[in-house]
């Protein structure tokens, strides 16, 4: 229907273009091409989803000579001397924003092999391809063509004569800011870079599992390390070096709109998206998992065996090798400052007393999910911030983001990483020790009036989330008990608040009720005990209200004593009150419940060791 148009009808320059390549084939030559890049239409409104699914289908020889001529055209403006005229920086852009449209719906799955043999087959030589890099796959050749404007002089950098990042930051501290001169470009070259690993979205978990990302693979094992370094050190300094709140007039953000906002979001989704990307081994496994695997065999004695696995591993990650080799105090400094000033502006935002008047970022999730990547990837970054810094100024953001989370479904994952990360520092004495400095930021929350420390805020937090979070939050629960369990030596006081939700949770899961509605359940019992252990033994002077309540819940330990055949009569009897007399008869006839702690003794042993870097931590 869209092919067909009446005489009174008109059509853009762009339109007329894509409807020629699907009615008949079109040759390298034909005065078509350049009407696709030389025009100042929008792109997104005017090719739409049909055509491009129709060309695909009908068409596919017009549409992979359509991605050639693109790759071909940007590298024709990288391999020369790049004059950034109004109208060679609109082809360009309109180059990026056509790849950026296409590529997409090239990723839908049609039941054909189009995609391997059009994207990663080695093209035929043609008269005029000369070059051997003209008969690479078409995938590498777009992939080398997005690369090569990413740092463009005139484009995305200042010219040739300066340094190449494109702000100042990690790896280019002497880089010169832009202020916004080259946001747009750097915008659409990022978002084509972004959509162009997107094929995984549109697979099958089966697929996922099985098929390995391409376009990723290729990416992430370049063996331009100069280019990888500039790239990861862009991304993370365009992020970083943002400030949202600027001179921090009130409203400013509605005044005027903020190009650079856009570029931080896609900067940094793209560079999780790189770092997050695991090689594969050549069955499709991912690297992680045959690296295990293969020291297993180790352990077993099958040295050879493992050795053939390891040779056919795919290349390394070498921006997850930048991430890692950071080392510099100033980089780390400047990571997590930016890490404080962004993280901590959601609840500032929602502090204020002009409601909206401080702009609100919503790359948060993205920040944190970095955030992790660093502390678990970097020990020195993780080393020197808990040395340095006030490891608090990013915990309260954290506690702040799982308490709301907990009302919006959505945001299970942001809980699952706050407490990801929350979990791998509390095994950090630094981390530990630093909780007890005072609490006295406001958070826009329904938190209860407490004076206290940053481990009161810590309980407090979890207790809501234990007690009025979603079912989905159950599988978290062992994370929890282990972040306090971790904790507790060295925290010298709790107020009576948080001290209160502690024994008020103990008493809850200590429950015969909730003891026996799960298997499992008995290990929360465990994590409790080892929590008032650890305060009795390392903290007990400074902690008169964790004792004033222990004292007060007595009854509730008293019931642990009679673990055995009086719990279970107990239960049996609420379950069915007609059974109630044979039950406390069966109890009375049953033995003493000398030996019956002995089966919470193997779960004692396991939680044990999860808070085993506290208890060592605090003997020390």
């Amino acid at each position: 229907q869209s092919s067909k148009m009446g005489a009174g009808e008109s059509r853009f320059p762009l339109q007329e273009g894509f409807v020629k390549l699907v009615e008949a084939e079109v040759s390298p030559d034909d005065p078509i091409w350049p009407s696709l890049w030389i025009h100042k239409q929008n792109v997104f409104s005017e090719v739409q989803p049909m055509h491009v699914r129709d060309l695909k289908a009908l068409r596919p020889n017009n549409l992979a000579l359509l991605l050639k001529m693109v790759a071909a055209k940007i590298k024709t403006y990288s391999a020369s001397s790049f004059e950034p005229t109004d109208e060679n920086m609109q082809q360009l852009l309109n180059c990026l924003r056509l790849l950026t449209r296409i590529l997409p719906f090239l990723f839908e799955h049609d039941g054909t092999d189009w995609m391997s043999q059009a994207f990663w087959a080695e093209q035929q030589p043609t008269e005029q391809s000369a070059s051997p890099a003209d008969v690479r796959p078409l995938a590498i050749q777009l992939l080398d063509a997005i690369m090569s404007v990413m740092f463009l002089p005139g484009f995305t950098v200042y010219g040739k004569g300066q340094q190449g990042f494109w702000e100042p930051g990690i790896g280019g501290a002497n880089a010169q800011a832009t202020n916004g001169m080259y946001d747009l470009s750097r915008t659409e070259a990022v978002k084509c870079f972004l959509i162009s690993f997107s094929e995984t979205l549109f697979r099958t978990p089966d697929e996922y599992k099985r098929l390995d990302n391409k376009w990723l693979a290729y990416t992430t094992s370049v063996q331009d390390h100069e280019f990888a370094h500039r790239l990861f050190c862009s991304l993370i300094n365009v992020a970083f070096a943002y400030d949202p709140v600027g001179w921090g007039v009130p409203y400013a953000g509605l005044m005027y709109s903020n190009s650079r906002e856009h570029l931080v979001d896609l900067s940094l989704q793209t560079l999780l998206v790189l770092l997050d990307y695991e090689p594969r081994t050549a069955t499709g496994e991912r690297q992680c998992e045959a690296r295990a695997e293969a020291g297993a065999s180790e352990q077993h004695g099958s040295g050879p065996e493992s050795g053939e696995g390891e040779a056919q591993m795919s290349s390394p990650n070498i921006f997850m090798q930048c991430l890692q080799d950071l080392k510099n105090p100033k980089d780390f400094h400047f990571l997590f400052q930016g890490f404080v000033r962004l993280l901590n502006n959601p609840h500032k935002a929602n502090s204020t007393m002009l409601p909206s008047s401080i702009k609100q970022i919503s790359c948060f999730q993205e920040l944190l999910i970095l955030f992790w990547k660093l502390v678990d990837k970097n020990k020195h970054f993780l080393a020197y911030i808990l040395k340095t810094f006030d490891i608090n100024s990013v915990v309260v953001p954290m506690l702040y983001f799982m308490y709301e989370g907990r009302k919006d479904p959505s945001k299970i994952g942001l809980i699952h990483i706050c407490t990801f990360i929350l979990l791998l520092l509390s095994g950090e004495r630094n981390f530990c020790v630093a909780l007890n400095a005072p609490f006295t930021t406001r958070l826009p929350v329904d938190l209860p009036n407490f004076h206290g420390n940053h481990a009161d805020l810590l309980f407090i937090a979890i207790y809501k989330l234990m007690t009025d979070g979603p079912d989905k939050l159950e599988s978290l629960y062992d994370c929890f008990l282990t972040i306090m369990s971790n904790v507790s030596p060295y925290i010298k006081s709790f107020c009576m608040t948080s001290a209160m939700r502690l024994l008020n949770l103990f008493e809850h899961f200590s429950k015969a009720k909730v003891l026996c509605a799960n298997e499992h359940n008995h290990r929360y019992v465990v994590f409790f005990l080892e929590i008032f252990n650890n305060i009795i033994q390392y903290q007990y002077e400074g902690n008169p209200n964790i004792i004033y309540q222990i004292i007060q819940r007595r009854a509730a330990f008293e019931q642990l004593a009679k673990l055995g055949g009086d719990i279970v009569a107990e239960v049996e009897g609420d379950i069915d009150p007609d059974d109630a007399p044979v039950a406390a008869t069966a109890s009375s006839a049953a033995p003493a419940p000398g030996p019956a702690p002995a089966p919470a003794s193997a779960p004692g042993g396991a939680s044990a060791s999860a808070g085993a870097g506290a208890g060592a931590g605090a003997g020390a």
